[in-house]
């Protein structure tokens, strides 16, 4: 987070943040920080866990907030991020929103429910959020 990135202003093409923001304390100026470093029109891909899993929900209606050794509630993550949370770091940041979704294509059963509740629950069944991103 605090390294010197002057050296590298406008230097490459794309940038991956694979399982990074969600253990930093100021995603937000990184991300700025980092879109810094593309050229015009580069790209990013991003994962992060996300925190509205159905199975963090269920926990939570249970009155449990237990972190754990991995996965969504990994014990080293300081941030904790919903699929529209975690795109608004990246448009904060100047980034057009090329693809907002799992990193793993959802099964039958999801995606026929999906359908059925007119996509308006996805992110319910969406352990991991992928964004890809172009700078503006």
């Amino acid at each position: 987070e605090s390294m010197d990135l002057a050296n590298f202003h406008g230097r490459f093409d794309a940038i991956v943040l694979s399982e990074v923001l969600e253990h930093l304390a100021d995603p937000w100026l990184t991300v700025k920080r980092l879109a810094t470093c593309l050229k015009p029109g580069g790209s990013v891909i991003a994962s992060s866990p996300n925190v509205c899993h159905r199975s963090v929900i269920l926990k939570l209606f249970r009155g449990q907030f237990d972190y754990a050794e991995a996965g969504v509630m990994d014990r080293s993550h300081l941030r904790w991020f919903t699929p529209s949370s975690y795109e608004a770091v990246f448009t904060a940041a100047g980034f057009e929103t090329i693809h907002l979704g799992p990193i793993r294509k959802p099964g039958a059963l999801v995606r026929m429910f999906n359908a059925l509740t007119g996509q308006r629950f996805k992110h319910l069944s969406m352990s991991q959020i992928l964004f890809q991103g172009r700078l503006h």
